[in-house]
C-alpha cells in the first residue's frame, strides 16, 4: 500500500491528471503485472474494487476510449522516475504482429537500461516492412525536442537502420551513432579502396575484435569501423563517429530492445491479444 501510495504521488506530481484518473492508472498497471495482459476482459478480472467483472470491463473500455493520452508527458514520466543520467544509449527498432489480416508494426524509440529498453517514443504503422528515414528522424527529433541533444550518449541500431541520409542526419547532430552495417557494405580499406566491409575482418575468430586503424569511408562519411565473428560464423560490423574501443560494449545495448518486445508480446503481457470485447 505505501508503494501504491509513492506510485500515485509520483504521478500525480508530473501528470497533472485529476487524482481519481492517477489512482485509476495505478490499478491499471497493477492488474497488467498481476494478468500479465493487457487484455481488458482478463484485466477486469484482477482490478482492484467491489464492483462486479462487467462493470470493471466497462470502466476499462470507456476509460481508453475517451480520455486522450499525452504520450510526451509519459515520456517525461518515464524519464523521472529512471535513476538519474547525465545520458542515455537510445536503442532504435521495430516489432510487428497481425491483429486478423491487419499489420501492427510499431518503430520505437527507447532507452537501454539494466537488460531492458524504455518504450518513450514510437510510431505505430499499419504496413509491412522497414520505415523509412524520414520516419527515424521525426522520432529522433522528439527525444531532442523534449529532452535535449545532450541527454544522448549515442544511439544503436541494427542493419535496417543503414544509408547515407539517416547517418548524415545523425553526424549533423552530433548523435554517435553505433549501428551495425551489412557486411557486404561498402567500406574503404587502407589503400582508400572500396571493398565489402566483410573482407577486412577476414581471420578474425569467433569473440575477437578487430577495430580498423583510423576512419574509413562509409556512406560518404567518414567513420571508425569495429568488427567481430559471432559464433554463428557472421560477421558483426558496427561503425560509430568516436571512441571506436566502446563501440562494441555499447551496442550490445540495442539487444534491450528485443528483450521489450518479448516483454510486450507473447513472453510478458501479450500485446497481441489486445481488443475490446463486443
Amino acid at each position: 500500500m505505501k508503494e501504491v501510495k509513492k506510485l500515485e504521488s509520483a504521478f500525480k506530481e508530473h501528470l497533472g491528471w485529476q487524482a481519481q484518473r492517477v489512482s485509476f492508472l495505478v490499478q491499471f498497471l497493477i492488474a497488467v503485472i498481476l494478468a500479465r495482459t493487457v487484455n481488458l476482459a482478463e484485466l477486469a478480472e484482477v482490478f482492484a474494487g467491489k464492483a462486479n467483472t462487467e462493470s470493471k470491463y466497462k470502466r476499462l473500455k470507456r476509460f481508453f476510449s475517451s480520455f486522450a493520452i499525452d504520450f510526451k508527458i509519459i515520456a517525461e514520466l518515464i524519464i523521472h522516475l529512471l535513476p538519474a543520467k547525465d545520458s542515455w544509449v537510445l536503442t532504435l527498432d521495430r516489432t510487428n504482429w497481425k491483429f486478423g489480416k491487419k499489420n501492427i508494426n510499431p518503430l520505437v524509440l527507447g532507452i537501454a537500461y539494466k537488460g531492458i529498453a524504455f518504450p518513450i517514443f514510437w510510431i505505430t504503422f499499419s504496413k509491412k516492412g522497414n520505415s523509412n528515414t524520414q520516419e527515424r528522424i521525426g522520432l529522433i527529433e522528439r527525444f531532442v525536442t523534449t529532452f535535449g541533444i545532450e541527454r544522448i550518449k549515442c544511439i544503436t541500431a541494427d542493419r535496417e537502420f543503414i544509408g547515407q541520409e539517416w547517418f548524415g542526419c545523425l553526424l549533423y547532430l552530433e548523435i554517435m551513432p553505433r549501428i551495425r552495417i551489412k557486411e557486404n557494405t561498402l567500406v574503404t580499406n587502407s589503400r582508400g579502396q572500396l571493398v565489402p566491409a566483410r573482407d577486412l575482418f577476414r581471420g578474425l575468430k569467433p569473440g575477437e575484435v578487430r577495430i580498423l586503424e583510423g576512419e574509413r569511408l562509409v556512406f560518404g562519411f567518414e567513420l571508425f569501423v569495429i568488427g567481430t565473428v559471432l559464433p554463428t560464423g557472421e560477421y558483426l560490423i558496427i561503425v560509430t563517429g568516436k571512441e571506436p574501443e566502446t563501440a562494441m560494449t555499447d551496442y550490445a545495448e540495442r539487444w534491450e530492445i528485443e528483450t521489450l518486445f518479448g516483454c510486450l508480446k507473447s513472453r510478458g503481457f501479450r500485446f497481441e491479444s489486445t481488443y475490446y470485447r463486443r
